[in-house]
């Protein structure tokens, strides 16, 4: 419960506020234009939380393909037939199951996918077998290494780090099937395109509300009158290279007719100028600009 609230105006266009008992509601408390601009906030952070969300899951799958493969250039091999060949070779029941034999070692590097050095080829297959052994050795991190190891030898896959990026794998695709994709990287491309849109919206969004109000009418030829130009600044950050040009039109055609008008030297409130280089700050207001004289 509250005090809903109205204006009164008394004297010389002052105004109070008078309370009523009652119950205030949202339309009281926020107004139209403040909700707006709250939900416009909301979609933003909400988008810019999925788009962080989902780009950790592919940096996550990313850094645990590499951590396998130990190369770029390996871990973005699209070749089919040489990845099956590949699976084969370190399959239990393969001549050394697991590791890799002398004679799969000289096919697999015979041939590198398609698209890898060889150079790369062979460090990947060095990797591999080096990782098994030292696995099995009980050498399951690098944190595990003997001091002193060589640096060849300490190039090798981590085994714990791999568990616990696949298990992070496996939680990030079973919340991707729960929003309704079938993997992570779906759901990645849809944030990414959304944020994209509510940073594009916000770019393309008014950033500047302006209001022109003129004191009396204009009737009479080489009247002058006093004119008020308003801006309101409700962007994020503050306009800069702030440049007003005022031209005056004729009639329907539109003919320029700015020589016939003098316009007087504006008195500037909120800005810094308006010749190309003002400033106009955030939540800034300005301009008041006066005795301007029709010649």
């Amino acid at each position: 419960a509250g005090r809903r609230q109205r204006r009164e105006s008394y004297g010389s266009g002052k105004q109070r506020i008078v309370y009523n008992s009652g119950e205030l509601s949202a339309e009281d408390l926020f107004p139209k234009t403040i909700r707006q601009k709250r939900k416009t906030n909301a979609d933003r952070a909400a988008a810019a939380d999925a788009f962080i969300r989902d780009s950790a899951m592919i940096t996550n799958f990313r850094s645990l393909l590499y951590e396998i493969t130990g190369s770029l250039e390996m871990m973005e091999v699209r070749d089919v037939s040489w990845g099956a060949a590949f699976h084969r070779s370190i399959a239990e029941s393969s001549e050394l199951g697991p590791l890799l034999s002398p004679a799969e070692y000289e096919i697999l590097s015979a041939a590198p996918p398609q698209g890898v050095s060889l150079n790369t080829t062979i460090a990947f297959l060095e990797r591999h077998n080096r990782s098994k052994t030292l696995w099995d050795q009980g050498y399951i991190s690098r944190n595990d290494l003997p001091e002193g190891i060589s640096p060849h030898m300490s190039n090798y896959a981590d085994h714990d780090e791999i568990l616990e990026r696949m298990k992070k794998f496996k939680d990030d695709t079973a919340i991707a099937k729960q929003s309704g994709y079938d993997n992570i990287m779906d759901m990645y491309m849809v944030s990414l395109d959304t944020f994209k849109k509510e940073v594009d919206r916000q770019q393309r969004g008014v950033c500047a509300r302006v209001k022109l109000r003129i004191s009396q009418e204009i009737a009479l030829t080489r009247e002058a009158f006093e004119a008020t130009l308003e801006i309101d600044n409700s962007a994020p950050s503050p306009l800069t290279n702030f440049r007003i040009d005022i031209t005056f039109e004729y009639g329907d055609t539109r003919v320029n007719a700015t020589h016939l008008f003098r316009v007087g030297t504006p008195t500037l409130e909120g800005i810094t100028g308006v010749d190309g280089n003002g400033t106009l700050g955030i939540n800034g207001r300005c301009c008041k600009m006066a005795n301007h004289s029709v010649t």
